[in-house]
């Protein structure tokens, strides 16, 4: 009979047990945010500089939780789902000014699709290629609805800034 040890490296099947390693975070991903990160470095990370990055990664902290108050983490989360999604630097910017027009509640809005499935098509390739074709294959008004839809307290008034 396997030890414990054993089975934790073993995925299952619908057949029997297959040896597989198992991956831990460390070797998962390259993630910029790190845990004991200030606020400042946490900043500086995601937006490299960027002064438009900045600018949205300071309003996602500040105003993501009137927005929608339901995401666990508030600011922080978003930037952790940006973190994953390894949108970074001019990348955050473009995501907010080309696909978003300078929206934070329409950029909160395809974060939260992309979170909750796909909803209204918002998955890595799409959201990538709307990043580098200036919003083309995302619908705003579809993904907004859509999140609308499935959370009743996320908020569809701009956020002023």
């Amino acid at each position: 009979m396997a030890g414990v040890a054993e089975l934790a490296k073993l995925k299952w099947t619908e057949r029997s047990y297959t040896k597989k390693p198992v991956k831990r975070r460390s070797e998962m991903a390259n993630e910029r945010i790190k845990f004991g990160m200030t606020a400042k470095d946490l900043l500086i990370a995601m937006s490299g500089g960027n002064p438009g990055a900045l600018g949205v990664c300071v309003q996602i902290l500040e105003k993501s939780e009137q927005v929608d108050p339901d995401a666990l983490l508030g600011g922080l989360g978003v930037l952790m789902s940006l973190d994953t999604l390894k949108i970074y630097e001019h990348r955050i910017w473009m995501l907010y000014k080309d696909v978003c027009g300078h929206d934070l509640v329409k950029m909160l809005a395809v974060l939260r699709a992309h979170q909750l499935g796909g909803l209204a098509g918002v998955n890595n390739q799409t959201l990538n290629h709307a990043i580098d074709n200036r919003g083309a294959g995302i619908d705003l008004d579809a993904v907004v609805t859509a999140v609308k839809e499935r959370l009743s307290n996320f908020q569809l008034e701009p956020v002023t800034t």
